[in-house]
């Protein structure tokens, strides 16, 4: 698909350039409608696709904010990435550099007389200025977050539902970005409803960011910390797993809003925690959600912390048992008894052995 869309557009090029021709007047029209006919197409391939529709958005941010251009998304973007791209900054001026100077000297030999080397000059120095617009406008791109530049600090991209990995982690355009703060439920991983019946929490909290997401305009950056040390002072994204972690944010017009703390207000995902504790500041959301009974928090038991879920089996089959071994699998019920069956031994063997009197 990306061939013919690329096709296309050659096409249309061609079919311009073909209009300028001293054809009779119908012709060229024609001519002209075949190429807008040729270049729609290419556009409706582009803009049918997730994502590609983002740097529309970006630029239409950016004209939006030309009174305080430091609120723009663009801006941010480029001056978040600058460091990563600024090192093809200076190869891509040495080789403008080289073609400025065969210009200037095709511009010295056209001192003579006639105007056979100028009608030469004319379009390769058109065409240099150009090379260089477009070499501009492609680091642009790059910083914007749609090129492979590597260790980005920011991105920026429309997103849709299926850029929605886990209700903790999204997509923006090859890279995977996990949500700073917050810790969602695991794919496996049970809640349980008001009623007391089982839940796929996992798949809930996938389904509750993607209707959060879908369609909108995304930027994620560093996380800001705690202490006064923000985005600006933070030489690159810290990474979990080859995941970048990042603090996503929705802009809709003038608001902006944190993903993650959405997640947690919503009763969606928890405070990421690790065996020392909390490491996020959402803990007076996660604390409202649960008063609230808000998404998966039915009360203050029925959402179980996935780091507990992940790393802690007792705490995993206390939960299992209070939800009930009969709405429940046998393999998470086998699970549970031979981990049981394990601690009692161990518990045994570490007992001290009584020598009778």
């Amino acid at each position: 698909m990306p061939a013919l869309q690329f096709a296309l557009l050659a096409v249309s090029l061609l079919l311009f350039l073909f209009s300028t021709r001293q054809f009779k007047l119908p012709v060229r029209m024609a001519v002209w409608f075949a190429g807008i006919v040729m270049l729609s197409w290419a556009a409706w391939f582009s803009l049918s696709k997730p994502g590609h529709a983002g740097l529309f958005a970006i630029v239409g941010d950016f004209f939006s904010h030309l009174g305080n251009t430091e609120d723009s998304l663009l801006v941010r973007s480029v001056s978040g990435n600058w460091g990563a791209i600024g090192i093809a900054i200076g190869p891509t001026f040495d080789a403008f550099l080289v073609l400025a100077l065969l210009v200037a000297g095709t511009a010295l030999i056209a001192f003579t007389p006639g105007e056979g080397v100028e009608r030469v000059e004319r379009p390769v120095n058109i065409a240099l200025i150009g090379a260089i617009l477009g070499g501009l406008l492609a680091l642009v791109i790059a910083s914007v977050g749609f090129g492979g530049v590597a260790k980005r600090k920011v991105y920026i991209n429309t997103v849709s539902a299926a850029d929605v990995i886990d209700g903790d982690t999204l997509r923006m355009g090859d890279v995977s970005l996990r949500l700073w703060g917050i810790d969602a439920p695991e794919s496996d991983q049970l809640c349980r409803s008001s009623s007391g019946e089982a839940i796929p929490c996992g798949p809930e909290a996938g389904k509750h960011l993607s209707e959060m997401i879908a369609g909108k305009l995304i930027w994620c950056g560093p996380p800001s910390q705690e202490g006064g040390q923000g985005p600006d002072d933070l030489p690159a994204l810290k990474e979990t797993f080859g995941r970048p972690i990042a603090t996503c944010r929705i802009r809709d017009g003038e608001k902006e809003t944190d993903i993650a703390q959405a997640m947690v207000r919503d009763g969606y995902a928890r405070i990421f925690e690790d065996e020392d504790g909390p490491k996020t500041s959402y803990l007076s959301e996660q604390a409202q959600a649960i008063r609230d009974g808000a998404g998966l928090h039915a009360d203050q038991q029925s959402f179980l912390s996935p780091w507990l879920w992940r790393n802690d089996p007792a705490a995993r089959c206390q939960f299992l048992g209070g939800i009930g071994w009969d709405k429940l699998n046998d393999r998470l019920e086998n699970s549970c008894r031979g981990f049981q069956a394990a601690n009692d031994n161990a518990k045994a063997e570490a007992a001290p052995v009584v020598q009778p009197n």
